[in-house]
Parts: structure tokens; sequence; C-alpha cells
């Protein structure tokens, strides 16, 4: 049911702003580019993966709602359509390939959590590291499509889509590794770690490149 939230809190707060009201993808984008990794960036998008997959788009230095402020639901692009069903009905979008939900699945520990799998994969839990070898490619192929799409300078991406200290997961080069005959992109990717201002958990920043 949509509400006026920002207008009721606005009232209970007793102020003459207005008290504006987003998702948290379009706020973690706002906040790495006013005050995080992507503050010298102006074309960015931040990625978190609790439950499914949100976008936060930053274009030309502000931020992409659309035209009902749902912009950025990167999460149902159909990237696989032989896939997996996703839950809003259609097939084979990228938040069945990635993010918590979709990695604990692949683990085969979906009672679990994110820091179960990556302490199994560090013991040599086989299906631990081949769920995030798997979840790795996956993201590789979306933040492919969302560099050459928004010509991005960064994507950074919460510890939840990319487990801390998994980084080398992901795998740029999948989309042209699978077809060999494909021709390249004018962009490419080059992944970095670089440790978040804004919160105690790490931050991951992708910084493309022309």
């Amino acid at each position: 049911i949509d509400e006026p939230l920002g207008e009721a809190l606005c009232k209970v707060l007793g102020g003459d702003r207005p008290v504006p009201v987003r998702n948290n993808a379009d706020m973690g984008a706002l906040a790495e580019h006013v005050r995080g990794v992507a503050v010298d960036c102006d074309n960015i998008v931040y990625l978190t993966g609790l439950g499914g997959i949100g976008g936060g788009i930053i274009a030309g230095g502000r931020l992409v709602t659309g035209h009902g402020g749902y912009g950025g639901e990167v999460g149902h692009m159909i990237l696989n359509p032989h896939g997996r069903l996703c839950r809003c009905g259609a097939r084979g979008c990228w938040e069945t390939e990635v993010g918590e939900v979709a990695l604990l699945a692949a683990a085969g520990r979906t009672d679990g959590t994110i820091g179960d799998v990556v302490a199994a994969a560090a013991a040599g839990d086989r299906r631990a590291r081949a769920a995030l070898r798997w979840v790795g490619r996956w993201i590789g192929v979306g933040a492919a499509n969302l560099v050459n799409l928004f010509d991005l300078q960064a994507i950074t991406v919460d510890d939840i889509m990319v487990p801390r200290n998994q980084i080398e997961t992901i795998d740029l080069e999948a989309p042209w590794r699978a077809s060999p005959s494909r021709s390249r992109p004018r962009i490419t990717g080059a992944w970095s770690h670089i440790p978040s201002s804004l919160t105690r958990s790490p931050e991951f920043c992708a910084r493309a490149s022309c």
C-alpha cells in the first residue's frame, strides 16, 4: 500500500522541510556518491544483495529514479532466459543467480548465512566454493551489462552482494569467455577493494575504464 510516509514523518518531527523517502539502494548510491568510496564519480551504480538485488543509479551526478520512482530494479534484468523462475513471475532474472538467497541455495545452506558459506569455502567445502564461483560469474555478467549501459565510472557493492574477502570470485570476463567470437566492448572492468568510509563493513568498488 502506497502511503505518504515522508509527509507523515514531517508532521511527527514538526519540521518545515520535507522528509525524502527512498529505498536502501537509492540511499546507498547517494551516500557513496556524496561521502563514500565513489565521491569522485558522477556515474555509478550501487548494488545491494539483501534478499533480492537492488540497485541505485547515479548518472551525471543525479539519482535516476525513473517515471514512477522505481528505477534501479536491476535484480530483474533478464540475463538467463532459460534459468530459474523468479518471484516476480519472469524467468532468468539476475537475482535468481546472485545475492544472498541465490548464494545460500547454491551452497545448500538455505538456513545458514553468507558467513557460513564463506567459512565453509575457506575450510575446503567444494559445494561452498562452487557456489561462490557460480555467483561471482553471474555478478560479472550483470556488472558488465551495467557498465556498458551507463558508461559507468564505478560500481559499489555491499558485502551481502559480494561477501567480504571474496572479491576475487567476481568474473568480469565471463560474458566474453563464453562467446570467444563475440566482439569485445569498448569498456572493460578493473575491480579493486576499497574500504567504505560510511560503515564498519568494507565496500567493494569496481572502476571501469575505456
